[in-house]
């Protein structure tokens, strides 16, 4: 915790604390927006993390993307934009990073092994954290202009997707109705029709955070799980801080001084992913080398070459290139038409008054959800799900982003905003200016005493501004569905400590619970199916009388994990869509169909359920026992011992970082174990559980916190502190008062 009189000197000493923990990894994140990673690492593969999608092969790659986009430049103009009060507080947290740089006896390990020295702080860095944050929450729009052409070719399916209305967030309900009426007017100002209904859409959802808050007279109730993957060190840094008017505790992107999610005296808030992919790609007809049509007009393009420096092999020579439409990024797209140009268009080149620095300062002095939505108003990236509370009780959700309101002169681009590259050259084919902060799905004091998001639907059907496309999730997930199970029956007064206890470790996917409770019924009522089916069966009604659990320690876990719950059965998803959605959707379905008094062979589709499920279930038997062997008691252990073994443990290879770097800091790296639930579909899904937290804010000295190891970077006191207590779901005490601090303090330094 750094506690000061006043805001400048409580984030010069975060500066300075920052830098004395996670120093190395700062100045690699650093390296890694300014696209200087082959400098001082050679031709060197990356091994990204499940999050990143492996999105760039080697290092080269990777820094060619970053000068080609202009990463670093980004993170310029937008400094050049902060208002005073931003500047000033930004600059005294670096003048802290600074100071302590100076003061080391020496650079981190991680460093000097690779000839890296330490870099000068300045707010550009600081700005720039979070410009790598927003491709990791919402990522690079890159392939873009692969949709476009299969759109153009006819293998991309434009037809309606099916949806969930019931499952997002907001319902009309839980919203003014003048305010419904000033988002359909302001629609339809745009040249959009505010009867088309909510536009979004997408196979999967990503599978890490979750937030609710639970309404309480008194204090509410929140539960935060800012998830990513688990590094060594974290992405996430754990800090409190307390000057004149900042104050709070939680986690942010180390060498930044803003929380992403934490609480304060008055308020407590977290955040998932909306997953909006908000940078998009604009395609413009080239004039000779040196000339694009943009925006209806013949304009000239700006050059600068810059020099990819490669360590132990030859330089890369670039043109960066840029036009009013952002940077131009032709070789970065594979397959592209030559007769044309590609520019890349992210808001922060577009609006680069828009900071989510001062979104963070604003959160951090909340003092009521109304104060926290207004706060979400300011943060233009990453595109993130808000959920919030306050002492007086009240809660909310808000999306936070800058939305682009796409060219309603365009069909194509309003259909496929946020997934497909968008014709530029035509008069008013670019952004038409951003959807204002108040009219995007938001509530506060809804209809219901529990709100939440897990990278579900964010509205009702009510809503008709296209928000992102498909690449927005149309339904619930497996996540979505559980917490709206597990908190059902709650009422305003009731839950505490023992409630997040139970929906934090909590290991069943519904959904694979649901569909193994499909076939049992089926059988049961008498449905015929194939022979191996019904040979599983005894051991899936074992495993559904046990809870269902996906714990590795479950007898039955060999089978159940086998099982594919991919759902993309092509006539089933047609009516209940792909994916996590389309499967969370089948199986609400079936909870209406059973309420209604059909039986299994009355079921809509009841064929083809059948079939998908006799494909799925004998195929994991096949998987466990082999074709053709008995699906007995010693098949399942030696398949669920594979499993274990296969899962039970994660590497840590010290500052891969988002980038995936394979190799940076092999003397440090570390393999923990065994975990209890890694599977992704659960809430506990412990590979991605970097931070779990409970506020009551009736007494917010008293919250409490499961951490992911990796609060320290390697050479630092304690990079591997949290293993065990991670390893057990054990949540520690995270105060925050300047009372409550020392009690759970290691030693105080007092700065000059």
């Amino acid at each position: 915790m750094v506690s000061a009189e006043s805001d400048a000197a409580a984030l010069y000493g975060l500066g300075w604390a920052h830098a004395h923990d996670r120093l190395a990894q700062m100045t690699w994140g650093a390296l890694a927006l300014q696209g200087r990673l082959a400098e001082f690492l050679g031709d060197t593969d990356l091994a990204g993390p499940d999050l990143l999608d492996d999105r760039f092969e080697n290092t080269v790659a990777h820094d060619v993307s970053m000068r080609r986009r202009g990463l670093w430049r980004l993170a310029k103009r937008v400094t050049a934009e902060l208002d005073d009060e931003t500047r000033a507080l930004v600059g005294a947290y670096c003048q802290g990073v600074n100071a302590r740089i100076a003061s080391l006896p020496g650079l981190p390990r991680a460093l000097t092994d690779h000839g890296v020295s330490a870099p000068l702080w300045t707010p550009a860095h600081v700005v720039g954290v979070w410009l790598q944050a927003a491709q990791l929450y919402g990522g690079d729009g890159l392939g873009k202009a692969k949709v476009f052409n299969q759109i153009a070719n006819g293998t991309f399916d434009l037809g309606p997707l099916p949806d969930d209305p019931s499952a997002g967030v907001v319902q009309e309900i839980d919203v003014p109705t003048a305010w419904v009426q000033e988002v359909r007017d302001f629609a339809e100002s745009v040249g959009l029709d505010p009867d088309a209904g909510f536009v979004g859409g997408g196979d999967d959802d990503p599978a890490f955070s979750h937030a609710w808050a639970v309404r309480r007279p008194g204090g509410a109730l929140l539960v935060g799980a800012p998830r990513i993957p688990v590094m060594l060190p974290s992405l996430l840094h754990e800090w409190a801080v307390h000057g004149e008017t900042l104050h709070g505790r939680g986690w942010g992107f180390v060498g930044a001084p803003v929380l992403l999610a934490g609480f304060n005296a008055s308020t407590a808030w977290s955040v998932t992913s909306a997953g909006l992919h908000q940078a998009d790609v604009f395609i413009l007809d080239r004039f000779g080398p040196d000339r694009v049509r943009l925006d209806g007009q013949i304009v000239s393009i700006d050059t600068t070459l810059e020099i990819v420096r490669v360590a132990s092999g030859p330089d890369r020579n670039i043109l960066y290139e840029e036009t009013a439409a952002g940077p131009l990024i032709d070789d970065l797209l594979p397959g592209t038409g030559p007769q044309w140009r590609y520019s890349w268009l992210h808001p922060a080149f577009q609006y680069p008054e828009l900071n989510p620095i001062r979104a963070g300062f604003a959160a951090m002095r909340a003092e009521s959800v109304e104060d926290q939505r207004a706060a979400g108003h300011l943060l233009p990236w990453p595109s993130l799900n808000r959920v919030f509370a306050d002492r007086a009780g009240e809660i909310g959700y808000a999306l936070s982003a800058a939305v682009p309101v796409r060219s309603a002169d365009n069909a194509v681009a309003l259909e496929t905003a946020g997934i497909a590259a968008q014709y530029g050259s035509p008069p008013f084919r670019l952004w038409q200016g951003l959807v204002p902060p108040h009219l995007l799905p938001q509530t506060v004091e809804p209809s219901q005493p529990v709100v939440f998001s897990a990278n579900h639907r964010v509205a009702g059907s009510f809503y008709p501004i296209p928000l992102g496309g498909r690449a927005l999730s149309l339904g619930d997930s497996s996540r979505s569905r559980r917490i709206r199970e597990l908190v059902a029956d709650l009422t305003p007064g009731g839950p505490g400590l023992e409630w997040w206890d139970r929906l934090a470790r909590d290991s069943v996917d519904p959904n694979l619970r649901d569909l193994v409770g499909m076939v049992i019924l089926g059988h049961a009522q008498g449905w015929t199916f194939d022979p191996r089916t019904v040979e599983a069966l005894p051991h899936l009604q074992a495993w559904l009388a046990n809870g269902a659990s996906l714990l590795l320690t479950d007898p039955w876990i060999g089978l159940v994990g086998a099982i594919d719950r991919g759902f993309r059965d092509p006539d089933l998803s047609e009516v209940h869509g792909e994916g996590e959605n389309g499967l969370s959707r089948l199986a609400r379905r079936v909870e209406v169909w059973r309420s209604q008094g059909l039986d299994f062979d009355e079921w809509p589709q009841v064929e083809l359920i059948a079939h998908w499920l006799e494909t799925i279930l004998s195929d994991a038997a096949d998987e466990v026992a082999g074709v053709g062997n008995p699906l007995d008691v010693p098949a399942i252990q030696a398949a669920s011992d594979a499993y274990r073994s296969a899962r039970e443990t994660l590497t840590l290879e010290a500052h891969a970082g988002a980038e995936g770097i394979v190799a940076l800091a092999p003397w440090a790296d570390v393999t923990v174990g065994p975990m209890a639930c890694p599977d992704k579909k659960t809430l506990w899904s412990q590979h991605l559980d970097s931070v779990s937290f409970f506020v009551d804010l009736r007494t917010p000295d008293e919250a409490i916190a499961t951490v992911a190891p990796g609060t320290h970077e390697p050479g630092r006191p304690h990079p591997l502190s949290h293993v065990s207590e991670w390893l057990s779901g054990y949540a520690r005490p995270i105060p925050l008062s300047r009372e409550a601090f020392p009690a759970v303090s290691e030693k105080v330094l007092t700065l000059p």
